[in-house]
């Protein structure tokens, strides 16, 4: 086997044809898609280099390599431990999902070729076979990744391997039945792992010294970015500031103290706050306040998930517009409802939830969302778009949207399957926005306006001055 040296590896990534690089966006995906063959193996090399190195396959590798003339022959790196063959790693970059007999005829071809060259593989029982696909597996491929040993009950497992012996001249192996014994023995002891690009894009983002050599990256403020760089000039920047406030009201003594659940208020007379009490219209006001506050959030929270939504599964033209439009109102009604439980507490929230006539309670599951459309989708097909409501421009936008999300489908089963399948891309992406959507959702909200002034020093107000000034 020839194997590519470091020194080579390094020329060709320094050449200037390979620094031209794609633009990325910090923060998102990486779009590795648009990587070719050879950029897609380089990156894939240094990934597990890095991995290697960090000690993360302990005694299982200790050194991959990039093979060299090896086109079409099941494997693209060599994984060694101790200088002995432990694994090897096929990268592939098909833009639909892997199916069962693709996913086969790969592994059969890599395992022909270990028949023919054994020193491809040392030990079977020690051997790991990485296959890349950069799009994922459909369900029957992940089932046969799950449980390797079943493809020895194939009725097709002869079908595929002569297939495979057919298709690479570089396989001098006569016909199925002459390696029938050494198949078994090999699919019933290596390992196979699959890997999708999602996976490659989690360890890119733990990579960040690899990203420069295959991407431009220009960086997005993230809400993470944005919560350190407010935190300089707003609010408590640390403990120490909490420390303040925990001291001033621990010495407020407790008849001077008063709770009123939506806002709490320390150091006046008892008597001052019976007279509060009964002013309706303040106790309104600031109850209004805090009421525009969530609201607001509630605003921030729905517009957030769209911009995500925009971003991450607006472009997908593989997923119908009937599967996609369960994105904003799933995650909405889940984080609102969310954060409707933590700003009412346990016990209001329960009351509020049985109302049964309200929306955002009453359809909280992707199932419950499915069936909802499903509904829909009926009434499309019977022309029914009465339940629409809107004037006469208003309707007719709505009847052309509601045409083109449903187009293409000739019954409810055809829309039921489509989602169904289509959820299966969907969910590691939804499960990835909810991961930044918990990034902003609050934790023990607190409101403070505070009588301390304007500061009790010359230094107090200027700084205060600069916050100011930082916001504008």
């Amino acid at each position: 086997m020839k194997l590519y040296t470091e020194t080579e590896i390094k020329a060709e990534v320094d050449n200037p044809e390979f620094q031209v690089k794609i633009p990325a966006f910090s923060g998102r995906n990486y779009p590795i898609e648009y990587l070719n063959s050879r950029e897609f193996e380089l990156l894939t090399y240094f990934l597990f280099k890095k991995e290697i190195s960090q000690g993360m396959y302990s005694d299982e590798f200790d050194a991959v390599r990039l093979m060299k003339g090896i086109a079409d022959k099941g494997r693209d790196l060599l994984l060694q431990f101790e200088n002995k063959n432990t694994g090897v790693i096929q990268c592939k970059r098909y833009e639909s999902l892997i199916n069962k007999p693709q996913l086969a005829r790969e592994i059969i071809k890599f395992v022909l070729h270990a028949i023919q060259d054994k020193s491809l593989i040392n030990n079977s029982e020690k051997f790991t076979y990485y296959f890349i696909a950069l799009n994922g597996f459909n369900d029957r491929a992940q089932n046969l990744l799950n449980d390797l040993k079943s493809i020895l009950n194939e009725e097709k497992i002869e079908s595929w391997t002569e297939e495979v012996i057919e298709e690479n001249e570089g396989i001098k192996i006569k016909s199925f039945k002459t390696v029938e014994t050494e198949l078994n023995d090999i699919f019933n002891k290596i390992k196979v792992e699959p890997i999708t690009g999602h996976d490659l894009d989690q360890k890119l983002k733990n990579s960040k010294e690899i990203i420069p050599m295959f991407f431009e990256v220009e960086k997005v403020a993230s809400e993470e970015m944005l919560r350190q760089v407010l935190s300089e000039f707003v609010g408590f920047k640390n403990d120490e500031d909490l420390e303040k406030l925990r001291n001033r009201l621990q010495n407020v003594p407790q008849e001077k103290r008063m709770y009123f659940g939506l806002f709490n208020i320390y150091g006046f007379d008892l008597s001052f706050y019976k007279k509060i009490s009964r002013d309706k219209k303040l106790i309104v006001n600031i109850a209004e306040i805090r009421n525009e506050l969530n609201r607001r959030f509630v605003d921030f929270l729905k517009e957030t998930i769209e911009k995500y939504q925009i971003i991450f599964i607006s472009g997908l033209k593989e997923l119908s517009p009937f599967t996609k439009q369960v994105v904003v109102p799933y995650l909405f009604n889940k984080y609102a409802l969310l954060y409707n439980q933590q700003e009412m507490g346990g016990f209001m929230a329960k009351i509020v939830e049985n109302k049964k006539d309200s929306q955002l309670f009453k359809y909280q599951t992707i199932e419950e969302h499915k069936q909802h459309y499903l509904e829909i989708g009926q009434l499309v097909l019977n022309d029914d778009y009465s339940s629409f409501v809107g004037d006469n421009e208003l309707l007719e936008l709505k009847k052309n949207l509601t045409k083109w999300i449903h187009a293409g489908f000739e019954s409810i089963q055809e829309m039921s399957d489509r989602f169904d399948e289509d959820m299966k891309v969907l969910m590691p992406i939804i499960e990835t926005i909810e991961n930044y959507i918990r990034n902003i959702m609050p934790t023990n909200p607190t409101i403070i306006i505070d009588n301390s002034g304007l500061g009790e020093t010359e230094e107090d107000f200027i700084e205060l001055l600069k916050k100011v000034n930082k916001l504008e």
